[in-house]
């Protein structure tokens, strides 16, 4: 609550005090202030003088004495303060606060506003993890050992590209191993065939190009970069 306070305005017995410190040609210049917030502060300092001027003794007894009347003083001040702003709430069991009332303000109202209807969102559809894939390693040195020999038994390059073909699909190669088993055919064409059967069983692609060396001829090459996709 905003109050209207002139500050010169003490206890009469303390007006010549006052003129004298400030002189008679002193002006009051109007504050506002929160009377409640004053009220609060007055109190806790009141109750603390108050603890004080009990605990004195002899001559700070009569100082606490007189910080005392001077809060009194600043409290006669609160009490007598005009108030300033628009008129407070109106107290508990007082009369009710009258406030002047206009015409009731007319607005123009445009169309009722359309909203879509409600649609239920979509339920959230949670997709399991795809399943780990197995790890992928080359054909063991044992069994590309049996594979080899098994190979190497037989007579006819048809028969050894049988058991490749057979072996190719269930296992992984790497050029290492891919060599190797072009060594056991004599003509091109086989070693083609045999490349055939094992090119997407290779884990190494970036090393293909080392299979090159198994051909002579270009067109031999050719074919062999036409077979790996290259």
């Amino acid at each position: 609550m905003g109050m209207m306070v002139a500050l010169p305005a003490l206890a009469q017995e303390r007006w010549r005090d006052w003129e004298r410190e400030r002189g008679r040609e002193f002006r009051e210049q109007p504050v506002r202030i929160e009377k409640r917030r004053m009220e609060w502060m007055l109190a806790k300092m009141d109750a603390q003088l108050s603890e004080l001027a009990g605990r004195a003794r002899g001559p700070d007894r009569r100082a606490f004495a007189l910080l005392r009347d001077e809060l009194t003083d600043v409290r006669e001040i609160l009490n007598n303060a005009t108030p300033l702003g628009p008129p407070s709430l109106p107290q508990p069991g007082g009369p009710p606060q009258q406030y002047p009332q206009g015409p009731p303000q007319q607005y123009p109202q445009g169309p009722p506003q359309q909203y879509p209807p409600y649609q239920q969102p979509p339920p959230v559809v949670v997709q399991p993890p795809p399943p780990a894939q197995p790890a992928v390693n080359p054909m063991p040195d044992r069994d590309f050992r049996q594979l080899l020999g098994a190979m190497q038994r037989e007579s006819f390059a048809n028969d050894k590209l049988r058991i490749l073909e057979q072996a190719a699909p269930i296992n992984w190669f790497v050029v290492q191993q891919v060599q190797q088993v072009l060594g056991a055919f004599e003509f091109p064409a086989d070693r083609l065939k045999a490349v055939r059967a094992m090119r997407g069983r290779i884990l190494d692609t970036n090393n293909v190009y080392q299979l090159y060396g198994a051909f002579e001829f270009p067109r031999d090459k050719d074919e062999l970069k036409r077979i790996l996709g290259q």
